[in-house]
């Protein structure tokens, strides 16, 4: 590694031409800079991971130094080694700045480990999600072109709840059309059969009984209690007889995140927006057109610069309403619903109806109230999670 500082500990004058030169030539070829003009940091601490416009990018080189295993230039321009030897598609012709030379490397070339990295297969989690996709989305029978299984059951099943269908009444259905399909159709002969298939994708609920008055959820430590340890107020209804189920006055239902957000990345056609926050156009810079421009966001940024450093790291939104489930203003019947949008994505893909997570269903008929925060418990756990510890996930686009 050729030294950057003199032994008074002032940049050689040479190592700053090679900056010089090496900032020029990122900024001007597409290939290199995105387009709101941000570069990968090839410094030591950044290693080509994170993205910034070039006065900061100098800077760190500055004070950094490059990264280590300057090696192969794969993901820019260069060939992949053959027996020792490389071909240097983009180097400066007639270099004799070895610094230029070094720079341009740094810039060029990831280690092996890394370059390994950006092609490497999906982790298990990821590898069995794309199997139980590719099981459920072959077509309905051999040579069936309009249908795959995943599809039907899915419109089946959305039948069933937009006409309250019996479980009964479903599954004669299901015998019925069976009996029209050719021998060697794959649609599920009945709703358990279909539930299971959906389970397995990973796209459940939880179910969280909660105090009818708003207080508690049985929750963790307060799962095994059986009466609101604020209000007293039983945990289940009365029983008319000792063979009934405990039933309780108040169930919460709680969607999961996190394997939302991770299908978000596992599919291509989203993983590659999941960092337009920060590398999208904006077609009027001077005017708000995503969340990203604002200043809570800027502020954010700066309150935590290591978060901030990471496109790929999620910005959630939330929101909440209650409604009337029964389209009645003289009841007073209140159910409350709380979503995510991942503000990663651009405007006209966030505020899709697909992209808007509905993560807790607070059933009635009381309002909240005061007590929302009561029922965000799930939800904030998960959040510190993903903040505090993180998630491995697969990116599609990236590989």
């Amino acid at each position: 590694m050729l030294r950057r500082k003199d032994q008074f500990g002032s940049i050689i004058e040479e190592f700053r031409n090679g900056v010089d030169d090496f900032i020029q030539v990122a900024k001007r070829d597409p290939k290199y800079a995105d387009v709101t003009g941000h570069i990968p940091c090839p410094c030591g601490k950044c290693r080509n991971r994170y993205w910034d416009i070039s006065f900061n990018v100098e800077k760190n080189l500055y004070d950094h130094g490059f990264m280590d295993g300057f090696t192969n230039w794969t993901l820019h321009g260069e060939e992949r080694w053959t027996n020792g030897a490389y071909v240097v598609q983009d180097r400066a012709k007639g270099s004799k700045n070895p610094y230029h030379d070094m720079v341009m490397n740094a810039f060029h070339a990831r280690s092996n480990l890394e370059v390994q990295e950006v092609e490497e297969d999906p982790n298990p989690l990821a590898k069995k999600f794309f199997n139980l996709l590719k099981n459920a989305d072959e077509p309905l029978w051999d040579g069936c072109k309009k249908h795959t299984r995943l599809s039907v059951v899915t419109q089946l099943l959305n039948l069933k709840s937009e006409f309250n269908m019996s479980v009964s009444c479903y599954d004669r259905m299901i015998a019925i059309i069976k009996s029209m399909l050719p021998e060697l159709e794959r649609l599920p002969e009945n709703l358990y059969i279909l539930k299971r298939m959906l389970s397995e994708l990973g796209l459940g609920y939880e179910k969280i009984d909660a105090c009818p008055n708003h207080c508690m959820l049985y929750y963790k430590e307060n799962s095994d209690k059986n009466v609101c340890l604020v209000c007293k107020e039983s945990r289940f209804k009365p029983k008319t007889t000792t063979k009934n189920k405990d039933v309780p006055y108040l169930v919460l239902r709680y969607f999961p995140i996190i394997p939302r957000l991770q299908r978000l990345f596992m599919i291509v056609n989203t993983s590659k927006y999941m960092q337009w926050h920060a590398d999208g156009v904006r077609q009027h810079e001077s005017m708000m057109t995503h969340p990203a421009n604002a200043e809570a966001w800027k502020k954010f940024n700066t309150a935590h610069p290591k978060f901030a450093l990471d496109p790929q790291n999620v910005r959630l939104g939330l929101c909440t309403d209650g409604f009337n489930p029964f389209s009645n203003s003289s009841s007073p019947y209140s159910c409350w619903r709380i979503f995510l949008t991942p503000y990663n994505l651009p405007p006209s893909m966030c505020m899709k109806r697909e992209y808007i997570f509905l993560t807790l269903m607070v059933p009635g008929p009381k309002s909240l109230g005061k007590s929302l925060d009561v029922y965000l418990q799930p939800l904030i756990d998960e959040l510190k999670i993903l903040w505090y510890i993180g998630i491995n996930t697969f990116d599609a686009w990236k590989k």
